[in-house]
Parts: structure tokens; sequence; C-alpha cells
């Protein structure tokens, strides 16, 4: 009797990165009155995220037998993502200049981390900072088409992008079980605050109402140093920190 396995999925895995990308947008959206630019910078954003998976099915980095199962529909997949994403950013920068022009900021931050996916280095602390940062990246340009004003739309970035960072700093090291010693656990934690500060005095108090709630949980996390075991309790208070900095943004930018 013949069996059939099912189909392995081509859908992103890191689930933290859905937040990161899904909430920024969602706030970038309720903070505005979005027109058609803003949809179409979104589209192109979840498609280009949801094309990551299926380029590292290509690329090997699943397994050779990922590959040599999935490999024509991973290669589909990517093609047809890829179009999307393009196409979508291309409509949406027809419609609103101004709002391609601060997409380059999440662009740039893309082809880095493809030069860390390359290289098999997008799980190192480094590459997941600079994929945090492509993610929150992703609601600059639809912040820009809801009508947000260009200060208040990079002070959000900065906020949400130095808040990730001090989370993953600390989800890093739970989840590889190491022990950073007091210096670099001092500065993981001043350098995203003092982004945050520099951030408010020169932008606007977007940055402060994305960035301290991550920032403060980051700062309890490391005061408690919680084990391994706790990790998916750590995330799920990670992801209410997130939605709790999503109302904020958008409560101080209406």
């Amino acid at each position: 009797m013949s069996t059939t396995s099912k189909p392995r999925s081509l859908a992103p895995r890191e689930h933290g990165a859905y937040a990161q990308l899904a909430v920024p947008l969602a706030a970038a959206y309720a903070g505005g009155h979005p027109a058609a630019a803003a949809w179409l910078f979104g589209l192109a954003a979840v498609a280009a995220f949801l094309a990551h998976e299926p380029l590292l099915v290509l690329l090997g980095q699943r397994g050779k037998r990922a590959l040599a199962q999935s490999g024509a529909r991973a290669s589909g997949r990517a093609v047809s993502l890829a179009a999307v994403s393009l196409l979508a950013a291309a409509a949406g920068a027809a419609l609103d200049r101004r709002a391609a022009v601060i997409g380059l900021v999440p662009v740039a931050f893309a082809l880095l981390l493809a030069g860390f996916l390359v290289r098999r280095r997008e799980r190192t602390y480094a590459g997941e900072l600079v994929a945090a940062a492509a993610l929150a990246g992703a609601a600059l340009p639809v912040a820009i088409g809801a009508g947000w004003q260009v200060r208040a739309a990079l002070a959000a970035f900065i906020g949400w992008t130095a808040g990730f960072a001090a989370v993953t700093f600390v989800v890093f090291a739970i989840a590889h079980k190491r022990t950073p010693n007091p210096a670099s656990r001092a500065l993981a934690l001043f350098l995203p605050a003092l982004a945050i500060a520099m951030a408010d005095v020169f932008l606007g108090k977007q940055a402060l109402a994305t960035g301290v709630p991550l920032v403060g949980l980051a700062a309890v996390v490391v005061a408690f140093r919680p084990a391994a075991r706790r990790l998916h309790s750590v995330g799920w208070t990670v992801a209410a920190a997130t939605l709790a900095q999503a109302v904020a943004v958008v409560a101080v930018n209406r």
C-alpha cells in the first residue's frame, strides 16, 4: 500500500519575523489614511517576505532532500512572489514618489540581509538585527503613503528597530543558552535606548512609543535571566509588548 507524503510547506518558519513585519505595517495603516500606494507597498513587502522560505530551499539551506523534493515548486513560488513584489513596488512608486524614496531604506537593509543569507550568516546576531531592520523598515513607505509626516515615520522606524534589537539580543542569548557578560548586556540595552532618545529629540514622540516597551521588556529579561525552557513564554511576552507598541504609536500619531 503506497502512501504519499504531505508537500513541504514553503511558508516562512521564523515566527517572530511575522510580528516584526505585520505589527509595524498594521500600525502604519492604522495611524494614517492609506491611499492606493500604501496598499501596494504593503503588498510588495508581504510578497518579498513570503519569498524568503522558497529562496532558502533553492539555496540548499533547508537541506539536499528539501531541494530535491521541493526545488521546482520553490522556484515557481519564488519567481511568482518576486514578480508580485516588484510590480507592486513599481506601481506604488509611480503613485507616490516620496514614499518610494523613503522605501529605499528597507531595500538597503534587504540587500544587506541577502549578503548574510548567501554566506549562511542570517541566523547570527548581526543577521537577526539586519533582518529586524528590514522587516520594520517595510512600514516606512506604507506610512508615507498613508499620510504620515516623514519625521514621524522615521521616528517610528528607529523605535521599532531599536526595540527589536534589544529583545533580539536577549532572545538570542536564551535560545543559544549563552550568558553574555555584564558589559555586553549593558551595551545591548544602552545603545537602543540612546537611539530612541535621539530620535525622540530630533524626529518625534513616535520613537518613544515604538521603542520603550520592548527595550523595557529586554531590561526585565536581562535582570531575571530566564532559562531556555522559558523561551516560549518570553516569545509570547515579546509579542504582547509589540502589540502594545503598535497601539501606542497609533495613538501618538493620531
